[in-house]
């Protein structure tokens, strides 16, 4: 065992072939080699052992808890939380199995059951710090940022090398619009282990922040390290969208999905990007694609994609001051709602689907707010941000105070607002952000 501790595995491989040669029926060589593997990387060989050491001993829950965790590692949940089930059984007080047994219901998307566990375990144990990550995961998942931001500071504390942690803490701190934290949190992570996706995910952070050269540093380091990553494209063409340097995101779009052709956001927008650009032709062939390929999840840009293909979105607009665009009539413009709207710990409403009307039957939906990984807010085309303390008006002119809107309820938003819809629709931009003071300011109830 002592070349296994030491990380040389191969000469422990050699020794525990030893053992099992003068010892065959003996099972405690056999979980010694399992473990040897499994600490390789060598999955299959791992739980071959692991198997013929339970077989030999079925009490030895030792090795049934690595087994465990070498299904878990190969995909097979279901294995996994059986052999599991099994350790708890046996030795109701054991934490480490019912951490691990969290992770896999975790994983079966058997939430609630993992999060009993999670906490069985801390309560066993409270200082296993991977165990407060799980489980900020977990409130994460749900939505109780806050929750998941203190127990990925407690899986720190106890473990100051988590990297996960840096990253799953940094990620939920962007959400929370704590940008500042957030990139102190990637710095660790990436001085802990430079990758690809950590530096996409800090540029989504400087891009968030406005940071234009900071986040395209991020997105070019991201490639450096890995030319074939396609979401680090994807970040990339989005920014040079608002940067309007339409040629670069053109180019970054179609890499993108050149190296994977499943993310359906990069589809989108290149796209539009290519309607923007005049290719009228190729922007039909990639909408048309679109709505025959995307999956349900994306279903308010498909209904964009429809719009698009049908010509509700030919110019009705002129430009005005500033290259924006401005409804020939300047008025109020009603923005209805076609579906529930997510609540986030009861503060803000997200508008899931919507259209918003203008007395020329200008039709604009909006973008899908379901996603809002990496610090995006939906994409497609325009999104709303509502909070409690937003000043709105029903459609009739009085004053709403409201944070939940079922289908068929409208409000009403101003001329400037739907220029910005518009000039973001004209110019291809994919993710565009307006915060709740925009229908403050610019909009006064009757």
């Amino acid at each position: 065992m002592a070349y296994a501790k030491d990380g040389q595995f191969d000469k422990a491989l050699k020794d525990f072939d030893e053992a099992i040669r003068l010892e065959p029926r003996a099972p405690m060589p056999y979980k010694n080699r399992g473990a040897a593997y499994a600490e390789k990387g060598d999955h299959k060989r791992a739980i071959i052992d692991l198997t013929r050491a339970v077989a030999l001993s079925p009490d030895l829950l030792e090795a049934y808890l690595l087994r465990a965790k070498e299904y878990k590692s190969m995909g097979e949940n279901v294995k996994a939380l059986a052999d599991l089930e099994l350790v708890i059984k046996a030795d109701s007080t054991n934490a480490i199995a019912f951490a691990n047994r969290g992770a896999v219901l975790y994983d079966l998307d058997r939430y609630e059951n993992a999060l009993v566990d999670f906490n069985r375990a801390i309560e066993l144990d409270p200082n296993l710090a991977e165990v407060y990550l799980n489980r900020g995961e977990y409130y994460a998942e749900i939505g109780s940022r806050e929750r998941a931001i203190n127990d990925f500071t407690q899986a720190l504390e106890l473990n100051p090398r988590l990297r996960r942690a840096y990253l799953q803490r940094g990620e939920n701190l962007a959400k929370e619009r704590l940008f500042d934290r957030a990139i102190k949190d990637f710095d660790q992570a990436i001085a802990m282990e430079p990758t690809a996706q950590a530096f996409t995910d800090r540029g989504a952070i400087y891009d968030a922040q406005g940071d234009y050269r900071k986040s395209l540093d991020d997105y070019n380091r991201a490639l450096k390290l890995n030319n074939r990553y396609a979401w680090a494209y994807f970040k990339r063409g989005t920014l040079n969208s608002k940067a309007e340097k339409y040629a670069d995101a053109l180019l970054d779009l179609q890499r993108a999905v050149a190296h994977n052709s499943g993310l359906f956001e990069a589809r989108f927008n290149l796209a539009l990007t290519h309607e923007f650009l005049g290719h009228t032709r190729e922007a039909k062939r990639l909408f048309e694609e679109f709505i025959r390929f995307a999956p349900p999840r994306f279903n308010a840009a498909i209904e964009t994609a429809k719009l698009k293909l049908a010509g509700t979105f030919a110019p009705r607009a002129t430009a005005g001051e500033g290259g924006l665009f401005k409804h020939p009539r300047d008025h109020d413009f009603t923005f209805k709602f076609l579906g529930t709207p997510t609540v986030v710990e009861g503060r803000t409403a997200f508008v899931g689907h919507g259209q918003l009307v203008t007395e020329s039957n200008f039709l604009i939906t909006s973008g899908e707010i379901a996603r809002m990984a990496k610090n995006t807010i939906g994409f497609g085309d325009q999104n709303f941000q509502i909070s409690e303390k937003t000043k709105i008006c029903d459609v009739d002119g009085r004053p709403a105070r409201r944070t939940s809107f079922k289908p068929g309820d409208a409000v009403k938003i101003t001329s400037a607002q739907y220029s910005t819809v518009v000039r973001s629709l004209r110019k291809g931009l994919a993710m565009v952000y307006m915060p709740d003071r925009d229908i403050v300011d610019n909009y006064k109830c009757n």
